[in-house]
């Protein structure tokens, strides 16, 4: 009888906590109100235009055409929402179709909750940075583009202290130059500065920026410009940098020897910039995780392929003037899928380069040497 009381009891139990463990899980919260009508009215503020462009591509509906209001915004396109307050945290509007100006008193500016704001390839031309912005204080990624005016030492961007990505292409800051304050984004690791019109010497503070994992740096109208000492105080520092891409950028007052100090971590090195000129350091053939190497912009840098010690790793490999030597090439890196060559001068003969790079899916060859 004992037994039979204990048999029933436990199973009691049992079954009381398997009831309360298949209680059901609560639904995530709804848009938080404010948020909705802050989002409603941003939308509202500007036009919904459709236009095709090689960034956007075309045929694609505007993203805001799911904002209905009755709606859970956190179910709308681009908008994400905290679990638990139902905030709106996130904003991703990259195409959104979106033409006006962004106002100071732009309800955009009442999402307070914001962690990442993107904002690239609308139409925001004629807008300048409001101040505002500095109202985004828990922003960790900012991505717009087409804004307007000179970027002051005090613009409120360099409010956002906690960024981790900053973006800024296609904008025209007309010519000012860059504020020693981008040095003051102390956890930033991604840095871009795409096509933007500035000018003068690209700043010592951006060496400042030791978490930084990406730089890369666009001046399509060649007005920026890079000395040896910031540009090893950049390579020294930054030593967590994976990817370093300057294009257009006027390094005729950069020692080729600088490039010796690369950080280790370096995955990808483009240099389309100008000026730079002499013999590039072997060491960068050397870095053992590097799998993009592009030196094909700078016409001026010249050198011979190292005969040994070859990063393993690199799939893509770009170069201009330089000595090139097939059977080095071939035997230390089978692991090329891009090759481009061009005013090279080689030993060797292209057969035997073809024939032993077999990972081979793109290769561009043009006014070069060949011999022997």
């Amino acid at each position: 009888m004992l037994l039979l009381l204990f048999l029933s009891s436990s199973v009691s139990s049992s079954s009381i906590s398997l009831s309360s463990s298949s209680s059901p899980i609560p639904s995530p919260p709804l848009c938080y109100t404010d948020d909705s009508n802050a989002l409603h009215q941003f939308k509202n503020s500007f036009s919904i235009i459709d236009y095709n462009n090689k960034y956007c591509g075309r045929n694609v509906p505007p993203m805001t055409i799911s904002w209905k209001i009755g709606k859970d915004c956190c179910a709308w396109s681009g908008v994400t929402c905290n679990n638990i307050t139902g905030h709106v945290i996130s904003l991703e509007l990259n195409c959104g179709m979106l033409q006006g100006t962004i106002h100071s008193n732009s309800s955009l500016f009442l999402l307070g909750h914001l962690q990442s704001l993107i904002l690239s390839g609308n139409d925001f031309r004629g807008s300048t940075i409001p101040p505002e912005f500095g109202k985004l204080v828990d922003l960790l990624n900012l991505e717009i583009s087409m804004l307007w005016g000179i970027i002051h030492s005090n613009s409120s961007l360099f409010l956002l202290r906690h960024l981790h990505t900053l973006i800024l292409s296609s904008n025209d800051f007309r010519g000012s130059t860059i504020p020693p304050e981008f040095g003051k984004f102390a956890d930033l690791l991604h840095l871009r500065v795409w096509s933007v019109n500035l000018s003068g010497d690209i700043p010592l503070e951006i060496s400042y920026l030791s978490k930084l994992q990406a730089l890369k740096v666009f001046d399509e109208n060649q007005q920026l410009r890079l000395n040896t000492s910031t540009f090893k105080r950049i390579v020294t520092n930054l030593t967590n940098l994976q990817n370093l891409t300057l294009y257009s950028v006027d390094m005729s007052r950069v020692d080729p020897a600088s490039l010796m100090n690369l950080s280790s971590s370096l995955k990808s090195l483009k240099l389309w910039s100008y000026g730079l000129q002499g013999n590039s350091p072997n060491t960068i053939f050397h870095l053992l995780k590097l799998e993009i190497l592009s030196l094909d912009g700078s016409e001026n840098l010249t050198d011979s392929l190292p005969k040994c010690n070859w990063s393993s790793s690199l799939r893509a490999l770009s170069l201009t003037n330089f000595l090139i030597d097939i059977p080095n090439l071939i035997r230390d890196l089978k692991s090329l899928e891009m090759l481009s060559l061009s005013n090279c001068r080689f030993r060797g003969s292209y057969p035997v380069l073809f024939g032993n790079l077999t990972q081979l899916t793109s290769i561009a060859l043009s006014y070069n040497d060949i011999s022997g």
